[in-house]
């Protein structure tokens, strides 16, 4: 069962094969979360969200991505966050 999902993931994924290559970079870009996943750490927040905007990376818009985020002091949490 784990195989026929990993197989059924590598070939519905929507991630071009040149970017395998890529450094890894920052990107300003809107998301709109998918799922978040319970976090113990007041402020921080992961989860899962598709990119709907990226101003230089717009190859980006429509991909599924894992994001991570913590909050530094002072900071409040986006809208809809909590």
């Amino acid at each position: 069962m784990f195989l026929a999902g990993d197989a059924s993931y590598v070939l519905h994924r929507a991630r071009l094969a040149a970017w395998e290559g890529l450094p890894p970079r920052e990107a300003r870009m809107s998301l709109r979360v998918d799922r978040a996943f319970p976090q113990k750490e007041r402020g921080a927040r992961t989860g899962l969200a598709t990119v709907v905007r990226a101003a230089t990376l717009r190859d980006l818009v429509g991909q599924r991505v894992y994001f991570s985020l913590s909050l530094r002091r002072g900071e409040q949490l986006p809208r809809g966050a909590r």
